[in-house]
């Protein structure tokens, strides 16, 4: 199973991200963008994971106590910044610092059952587009929203471990297991 962790927004959310996304969609149709069904923020991605390794890593994010928190989006992030960016993200407005602290929780979490450190650093963001074919994203894609009003604030209460599953019209997310915020 290809798995990862993450913290889905509720459906008004996923909503306004993909009417955000939507005039950019419309410039630049041959990104991969992806389906608003899969909006998430990735806290962890783990990739190949066994039957065995599937329990230890359950019983670790189960044991993570964290407190429910505030997040919002913010604007567009193109990722890595500047002209060799593959990848059209928005950022947060609100709870950056909290998704931070719950991904280093998250992190310790699988690392303790033997994955292997993630070498790059955690950076919010719920990702709308990515270049194919190791294009860079269409110069000015997304920077006129840089600074676009921050959409509606809400209450992070759980993150899922989620199974990727690859298809030819694009991946399918299915969450596995639910792990409540305090």
């Amino acid at each position: 199973m290809r798995l990862f962790v993450a913290l889905t927004p509720p459906a008004a959310i996923v909503e306004g991200a993909a009417a955000l996304a939507a005039p950019w969609r419309d410039t630049a149709p041959r990104l991969g963008w992806s389906r608003p069904d899969n909006y998430h923020f990735t806290l962890r991605f783990l990739g190949d994971t066994g039957p065995a390794q599937l329990h230890e890593l359950e019983s670790a994010l189960a044991g993570i106590e964290f407190e429910s928190f505030e997040i919002g989006l913010g604007g567009a992030l193109r990722i890595p910044p500047g002209r060799r960016a593959r990848v059209l993200a928005l950022g947060l407005s609100t709870g950056g610092d909290a998704l931070k602290r719950l991904a280093a929780e998250v992190e310790r979490a699988c690392v303790s059952v033997g994955y292997d450190a993630e070498p790059r650093p955690f950076t919010a963001h719920l990702t709308l587009a990515r270049s194919r074919r190791g294009e860079s994203l269409p110069e000015g894609l997304g920077e006129e929203a840089g600074a676009a009003p921050p959409q509606p604030v809400w209450r992070a209460r759980a993150f899922q471990l989620m199974e990727s599953e690859q298809r030819p019209e694009g991946p399918r997310y299915r969450v596995l297991r639910t792990f409540p915020l305090s």
